[in-house]
């Protein structure tokens, strides 16, 4: 499998931009065995598998660290600069690097460890969000970045998941869509202010009712039958609704609900589920707008840009005395090539 999927891969660059039919069809069938590995792996150290083992896991884990922090030391004696690493990839920099270089660094990589490695592009810039717990760390699997062929990647951020409302997507979208015309960090530092006109759009039309609530829509997966739910949380309110409607939703599928209102002060309901929702029913704007300067922030904290700067910015609440935010060492949170 892996070699067939290693082969799949090669012939996925070799027809990209030339036949999209074949290109296409050369991603699916990686894809599909990406898949069927991951879930191999996860049978692996799940406890009632038939054929798991869960020292069999533990082992595939270890010879994944011994490898990447090998991988590491290889490119480290060649002068390069890990900037992170998460399970099979690492990204690395190193001044003046030309791509052949980065190709020998993989062929390196590759006889050292006897795992193959392929360099999958070379990054403008790119950014690795800070962790909720500590602003001075990146989280290990979401980033966003710009490669040189004029391709982003996304990987665990707002616009990438699933469970994000259509609007919110849009918004991180339409900033990375701009982000995109810089090739270095200086010249994405200058568009911050152009990002901050593009998102002061966005949250002000939520703030003034008339986003649509169709792209507001949120999906939560269920995790226990309706009638177990012992707090009035939005999903157990969902749930018990739609219970009510004679629709059954067992645990682990999920609802779609739009939020009226999260505090349940104004509205006992909080939330209504999709089939339930009528446009006069309005949505929760405070509760918006957060999600809203969130996927702001997981883009613009490297300059500094937090929830309360951005709340501040787009005159959200009464004016307060002159603060000083925090400055962040945006080489801690970006990488150029």
């Amino acid at each position: 499998m892996v070699e067939k999927r290693a082969y799949y891969k090669q012939q996925k660059r070799l027809w990209k931009g030339k036949d999209e039919a074949k290109y296409q069809s050369y991603h699916r069938r990686q894809n599909a065995l990406k898949w069927m590995l991951v879930s191999c792996f996860g049978y692996l150290g799940y406890k009632n598998a038939r054929f798991g083992k869960i020292e069999a896991h533990e082992s595939v884990n270890a010879f994944s660290r011994d490898i990447l922090l090998t991988a590491k030391e290889v490119a480290e004696e060649q002068g390069y600069e890990l900037l992170h690493g998460i399970i099979d990839c690492i990204w690395v920099t190193r001044a003046g690097a030309t791509e052949a270089e980065y190709q020998q660094l993989c062929s390196d990589i590759r006889a050292r460890v006897g795992i193959d490695i392929s360099l999958e592009g070379i990054y403008r810039w790119i950014l690795f969000p800070s962790s909720k717990q500590d602003a001075s760390l990146p989280t290990a699997n979401r980033y966003v970045g710009w490669y040189t062929h004029n391709e982003f990647k996304m990987r665990g951020i707002e616009a990438r998941r699933h469970d994000t409302p259509l609007f919110i997507k849009s918004l991180q979208g339409a900033l990375i869509e701009q982000m995109g015309q810089a090739i270095s960090i200086a010249e994405l530092s200058a568009l911050v202010p152009e990002l901050l006109k593009t998102a002061r759009g966005f949250v002000e039309t939520l703030c003034s009712g008339r986003a649509n609530p169709m792209e507001l829509v949120l999906r939560r997966h269920i995790t226990r039958e309706a009638e177990e739910y012992t707090t009035n949380t939005i999903s157990a309110v969902v749930a018990k609704m739609v219970e009510a409607m004679g629709v059954h939703v067992a645990p682990g599928e999920s609802i779609e609900f739009i939020i009226l209102d999260q505090s349940g002060k104004r509205k006992p309901e909080k939330a209504k589920p999709l089939a339930l929702y009528a446009f006069e029913d309005g949505y929760d704007i405070d509760t918006y707008v957060l999600f809203a300067l969130k996927a702001i922030e997981t883009l613009l904290l490297p300059f500094g840009y937090t929830v309360d700067r951005l709340s501040d910015e787009f005159g959200l609440r009464p004016p307060k005395p002159p603060k000083k935010y925090p400055a962040v060492m945006m080489d801690d949170l970006f990488g150029e090539r």
